[in-house]
């Protein structure tokens, strides 16, 4: 039998949750360092759901999911070193991008977050 398990981050809609979560973490964003400031809307994490029961084969598989980019409103190495000063970044990480290897998710299940924040649907206050 093949095994996928789907590391999902914060996961919503947009009007019920994720506008919210935003303008929470906009304001705040040490609260959102341990998700990495990810997200995925809950029509994407259903997809990905679906995609998952159809991989043939045998065999198990971890697969990280997330918009392409961070919730909120502001660099990702600059959020990455002020509350992860530790964490060696191995690679640029320009703009917003999400700081999460997703390339599985590509490979394995064709998968790619569709439904996305607007750039610029939180701003920083």
């Amino acid at each position: 039998m093949s095994v996928v398990c789907l590391r999902y981050p914060y996961v919503g809609g947009f009007e019920e949750r994720l506008h919210a979560h935003a303008a929470r973490l906009t304001a705040d964003p040490a609260a959102g360092a341990r998700e990495l400031w990810t997200y995925l809307e809950v029509r994407d994490a259903a997809r990905a759901a679906l995609l998952a029961l159809e991989v043939p084969g045998r065999a198990a598989h971890t697969v990280h999911l997330c918009a392409p980019e961070i919730i909120v409103p502001y660099p990702t190495e600059e959020l990455l070193r002020r509350y992860h000063p530790t964490t060696v970044l191995r690679r640029p990480i320009p703009g917003r991008t999400a700081p999460v290897d997703t390339s599985a998710a590509r490979r394995l299940l064709g998968f790619t977050a569709q439904n996305l924040l607007g750039r610029g649907a939180v701003t920083p206050q």
